[in-house]
């Protein structure tokens, strides 16, 4: 589904791994503007605004952000890395993987190239880029600290765990949220989640769901509206 990963812009040194990683997915990453009607204390409804980041799956308009960014949208425009701004529809969430599926009414658009069974290893180079406070295409990076990790619901903020996640150091603020990854250097994409310091009492800690979640929930999304997981009863 998604295109062939872009080759790195000409002029960029073969020695610095971030940039050339930063100049192929940068035109694949979106910020996703939210409005909001929220309930009151006192029953009333007031709207509020939002903004977290996204990936283009596909280049005919399908873009996977985190479910906790558009859950309680009323409004949902994207604006892309070139300037333009479309408006965006939920097609599909997930709580269980804070994932969820937009779709714009868009063609021909710079797709992410996702790599399914990735063997990843601690220590490999991360790079996270994202929409920070509004800050589009900021890029950080890191290393991946560790693997296969898991986030109780009083850390994650729903009703149930996180599992399978991968932690980086890399910096990610809020609004990175939902960005893309690429460990390593190689063409390895994943959706980014956040656990801030004042949630984990830790500096430095920033969770990733994997590339394999990711295409599993996005697929059935754009299918079926949901997505099921297997567990263990």
């Amino acid at each position: 589904m998604a295109q062939e990963a872009p080759e790195p812009s000409a002029g960029v040194p073969e020695d610095e791994p971030v940039a050339r990683v930063a100049s192929q997915v940068e035109p694949s990453i979106v910020q996703v503007n939210v409005q909001a009607i929220q309930e009151t204390p006192f029953g009333t409804q007031e709207e509020a605004q939002g903004l977290g980041s996204g990936v283009i799956y596909s280049e005919d308009g399908f873009i996977v952000t985190n479910n906790h960014v558009v859950q309680d949208a009323s409004e949902v425009n994207i604006a892309f890395a070139d300037g333009s701004i479309e408006r965006g529809e939920v097609v599909g969430n997930d709580p269980a993987t804070d994932l969820a599926v937009v779709k714009v009414e868009r063609g021909g658009l710079p797709a992410a190239r996702f790599r399914e069974n990735a063997d990843l290893t601690p220590g490999q180079l991360a790079v996270a880029i994202g929409s920070p406070s509004g800050f589009q295409s900021t890029v950080t990076a890191g290393v991946i600290s560790g693997l296969n990790r898991s986030l109780p619901p009083e850390l994650t903020g729903g009703d149930t765990s996180l599992v399978d996640l991968i932690q980086t150091d890399a910096a990610i603020s809020p609004a990175t949220r939902a960005g893309a990854g690429r460990p390593g250097g190689r063409d390895r994409r994943h959706q980014r989640r956040v656990s801030a310091p004042a949630q984990t009492g830790a500096e430095n800690i920033g969770f990733a769901i994997p590339s394999d979640t990711a295409i599993s929930v996005a697929d059935q999304l754009i299918e079926d509206g949901e997505a099921t997981q297997p567990f263990l009863g």
